[in-house]
């Protein structure tokens, strides 16, 4: 797979937001930048019932104060999953 490089300038607010990535997936710069990339590719393709675990999804039906306090991180697939079902979801639509 080829690689393609990009320069990017960050304002203040978007530099604070990669750190934050970096820290807590314990990335590097440039994969932390991949993974958000990767995950909003997911969300502009996938179904929300592809996005959300499954058993997540029940539990945010059902539970109105876990819908007040899970984060997005909290219900949404690994980014891997995501990927995968991305892969399959265009491969099925072409």
């Amino acid at each position: 797979m080829s690689r393609r490089h990009v320069n990017v300038k960050f304002n203040e607010e978007e530099w604070q937001i990669l750190q934050e990535l970096k820290s807590v997936f314990s990335e590097n710069t440039s994969n932390a930048i991949r993974r958000a990339v990767r995950f909003a590719r997911a969300l502009s393709v996938l179904p929300i019932s592809e996005v959300i675990k499954p058993v997540m999804l029940e539990q945010l039906l059902k539970d109105r104060e876990f819908r007040k306090k899970a984060t997005l991180a909290d219900v949404v697939r690994e980014i891997p999953q995501l990927e995968e079902r991305v892969r399959q979801y265009l491969k099925a639509g072409q």
